[in-house]
């Protein structure tokens, strides 16, 4: 739904590199629809749903499986038919990326390459 991937260490420093987190920020903010690929037009069509749908989601990566809905119930949030329950606490949501990969400048690299790599 976000078109991003879910670490992505090509975007600047200043945005948010990983998606778990970008999500966990804008529900604690009430803002998901901002995660959507807005280049989706059925998506800017169904606002509501494409919204409903992140919330189920969420709801199902619930460490404490007694907060998770059912299959049967999360079928029901998609459909329409019953209303989510309200998320206080996203703290589940909380990942601890990798350090960013080093660049390393090949050019300047003094290791030989391996004769199959040089064909």
């Amino acid at each position: 739904m976000s078109g991003r991937r879910n670490i992505d260490y090509s975007r600047p420093e200043e945005e948010e590199d990983c998606l778990l987190h970008l999500v966990k920020t804008k529900a604690e903010e009430d803002q998901l629809f901002d995660v959507v690929d807005k280049r989706n037009d059925d998506i800017l069509q169904h606002q509501e749903a494409a919204v409903r749908i992140i919330r189920t989601a969420i709801s199902c990566l619930q460490t404490d499986s007694a907060n998770r809905p059912s299959m049967s119930m999360a079928v029901n949030i998609l459909e329409g038919l019953v209303d989510i329950e309200t998320i206080s606490d996203y703290s589940f949501l909380t990942w601890t990326p990798m350090e960013r990969p080093r660049r390393v400048d090949a050019s300047s690299s003094t290791t030989p390459l391996p004769v199959t790599l040089m064909k």
